[in-house]
């Protein structure tokens, strides 16, 4: 009776196991199918295609939307330029020694703002991006400013 017992239990053990092994295989296989359904979704969901005219209606003449990007390297090297044959006249050498380590980003702010006169709500069309992240960087690039002239 202990061996018909044992064995029984052994073949429990063996019949949970392979229903384990099975379940774990359908799984696996339903979400393998289920994710790259997911990933297929994900990439095709928002192509952009730089070719591809503007409006449809007449694709000869239309104008494709690379043509309509700002290439920010002419804008920066424009910025140099303008660095070097001194649009911004310093007075105070140490306020030029912490000007030009800053990004192009932040030394392009303060120029529209305080060389060019520019409101925030004008930078903020310029630059394309909303008033309330220009202010943050115009108070970020301030403070990091003093932090270097207080030096």
């Amino acid at each position: 009776m202990s061996k018909l017992n044992l064995a029984f239990q052994d073949f429990q053990r063996n019949v949970q196991f392979y229903r384990a092994v099975r379940y774990a295989i359908g799984i696996l296989k339903i979400y393998s199918k289920d994710y790259d359904k997911r990933v297929n979704k994900r990439n095709n969901r928002n192509l952009l295609i730089l070719d591809k005219p503007i409006n449809n209606h007449d694709e000869s003449s239309a104008t494709p939307m690379v043509d309509l990007i700002q290439d920010s390297r002419q804008e920066e090297e424009l910025f140099k330029i303008l660095l070097q044959s001194n649009a911004f006249d310093f007075k105070n050498e140490r306020l030029e020694r912490a000007f030009f380590p800053l990004p192009y980003k932040q030394r392009r702010l303060l120029e529209l703002k305080y060389v060019e006169n520019y409101s925030q709500r004008e930078i903020s069309n310029i630059i394309g991006q909303t008033e309330k992240n220009i202010h943050y960087w115009h108070k970020k690039t301030i403070k990091q400013l003093q932090s270097q002239l207080s030096l």
